[in-house]
């Protein structure tokens, strides 16, 4: 039998990219660049750097999974309300751009973005909800999780600069 792994722990939020792990910024630059350019086919390099693709999709009951043989690129840009992936591309570049935290669940250490996904504030700023709103779908807008909270968009890249997961948790 499998041991679930124990209930994360976040750090405080984090702005200052100096604290990354040189392999976390080194990936985080690099989805940043090609998010930033605007073309979402060039996403492919970023995804192919790991030795096993990222996850993209959280599925209702829990389990990760996307199609096997479904094309990435193209199952990102069906998410995208414009479906060329012009959508997904800016709600990239606004969670990896947000302040990040680091994630411990038992031995495994990971960096989370963004981190008032993770850690909600009591109270924000106005500019801070703009930059929450950021990290959502259009569709999305007005929806709200399980924990009474819009479906952000997350990311998790680990210690040695494994790019995890891009996903939302479902509304």
């Amino acid at each position: 039998m499998i041991k679930p792994l124990p209930k994360p722990q976040f750090s405080a939020p984090q702005t200052d990219l100096k604290l990354l792990p040189p392999q976390v910024g080194r990936i985080r630059s690099k989805i940043l660049d090609v998010a930033r350019e605007g073309n979402i086919d060039k996403l492919r390099s970023p995804i192919e750097w790991n030795e096993l693709q990222p996850m993209f999709d959280l599925s209702k009951s829990g389990a990760e999974h996307l199609t096997p043989g479904l094309d990435p690129i193209k199952f990102l840009k069906s998410l995208s309300f414009d479906k060329n992936g012009a959508e997904i591309l800016r709600i990239l570049v606004a969670v990896f751009e947000s302040p990040f935290c680091q994630m411990q669940q038992g031995k495994y250490l990971s960096y989370v973005w963004p981190a008032f996904a993770f850690l909600p504030p009591a109270t924000a700023t106005d500019d801070e909800k703009i930059n929450q709103y950021k990290c959502l779908r259009f569709i999305d807008l007005g929806k709200t999780g399980e924990d009474g909270r819009p479906p952000f968009y997350r990311a998790n890249i680990g210690a040695d600069g494994t790019w995890h997961w891009f996903w939302t948790r479902g509304a």
